[in-house]
C-alpha cells in the first residue's frame, strides 16, 4: 500500500514567486530560481532523511535484527552455533547456559533449516509498517530459564538475510535523490545505486512558458514518519528565500549584504550542507 503525506507548501511557493518578482524588478536573471530552490530543498530532504550515513544504516539494521545480546529488548533472530543446542525437550530447546541460568526458545521457533523466505516472513511479522523498525519484548523468565522471543536459525542463513536487508540502506533517500539528480545534483554511490526508483515523484515543467514549476514527492515506505522533517525543510527553505528577497530588494548594498552574511552565519540552514 502506497503511503501518502500532505505538506502545505503554499508559503514556500508564495515566497518563491516573490523572489522571482524581486529579481525581475531589479533586472536580474530569474530563469533558474525554481530549479535552484527545488534542488536546495531536495538536498535538505536527502540529508535529513535517515540514516545519516551508510554505516549508521547498516548498524541500525544489525541492531534491529540481532540485538546487542540475548537479553536485549531488540533482536528477532538468534544464530545457532555449531555446538548448539545443549538440550532439547518436547516444547523447549535450550541453546546455551550462563551463570544466571539457561537460554532457549520454544520448539516452534527452533528452525536450523529456515529458508530466506521464512526469515523474511518472521521479519515482516515484527516490523513496524510506520517506521520500518522491529519490535520485540525482552526474554521471558521462568525460574532459571530464559525464553528468547526469537527465531533461531543457522548462523550462515541469518548472516545472509541480514546482509540482504542492509543492501537496502539508502532507498528512502533515493526517493528524493531521483528528483535531485534530475535537477543537476549529485549523490553518494550508496544512494545512487538505488536509482532509478519507482518511489520517486517528479514532474518537470521547468520549460513551461510564464509559469515554470516542478512537483516533488516520495512514496517510499515510512515517508509519513518523515512529515516533521519535510515540514522543517520547507520552512527553512522559505526563510532562506525571504532573506534572498531582502538582499535583492536592497540592490545588493554592500553594508546590507555584509549584515546578511553575519546574520546567516548563525542560522542553521540544512540546505547549505554538502552530501557526502
Amino acid at each position: 500500500m502506497t503511503e501518502n503525506v500532505t505538506i502545505d507548501a503554499s508559503v514556500l511557493n508564495q515566497k518563491l514567486a516573490d523572489l522571482h518578482d524581486a529579481l525581475i524588478g531589479q533586472g536580474q536573471d530569474a530563469s533558474n530560481i525554481v530549479r535552484d530552490e527545488a534542488r536546495l530543498l531536495l538536498r535538505s530532504l536527502i540529508k535529513y532523511t535517515p540514516p545519516k550515513s551508510l554505516a549508521q544504516g547498516r548498524n541500525a539494521i544489525a541492531g534491529d535484527l540481532m540485538g546487542s545480546n540475548a537479553l536485549a529488548s531488540k533482536g528477532i533472530f538468534f544464530k545457532i552455533q555449531d555446538w548448539m543446542p545443549i538440550s532439547e525437550s518436547k516444547n523447549m530447546v535450550t541453546l546455551f547456559a550462563k551463570k544466571d541460568g539457561a537460554y532457549g526458545v520454544v520448539r516452534h521457533n527452533y528452525r536450523p533449516g529456515a529458508s530466506q523466505h521464512e526469515l523474511k516472513q518472521w521479519h515482516v511479522q515484527y516490523r513496524s509498517k510506520k517506521t520500518g523498525r522491529t519490535f520485540r519484548s525482552k526474554p521471558e523468565q521462568s525460574g532459571r530459564m530464559f525464553v528468547l522471543g526469537r527465531l533461531a536459525a543457522k548462523k550462515a542463513s541469518v548472516n545472509r538475510y541480514v546482509l540482504s536487508v542492509q543492501r537496502r540502506v539508502g532507498r528512502a533517500k533515493a526517493a528524493w535523490a531521483h528528483s535531485f539528480k534530475a535537477l543537476g545534483g549529485k549523490v553518494p554511490n550508496w544512494i545512487n545505486r538505488h536509482l532509478p526508483t519507482p518511489k520517486a515523484i517528479f514532474i518537470n515543467e521547468l520549460n513551461k512558458p510564464g509559469f515554470p514549476f516542478v512537483i516533488l514527492g516520495s512514496s517510499a515506505p515510512g515517508v509519513r514518519g518523515l512529515k516533521h522533517i519535510i515540514n522543517s525543510a520547507v520552512r527553512v527553505r522559505g526563510e532562506a528565500i525571504a532573506r534572498k528577497i531582502k538582499l535583492v530588494v536592497s540592490g545588493y548594498n554592500k553594508d546590507f549584504a555584509r549584515q546578511m552574511r553575519v546574520s546567516n552565519k548563525y542560522r542553521k540552514d540544512p540546505a547549505s550542507a554538502n552530501l557526502d
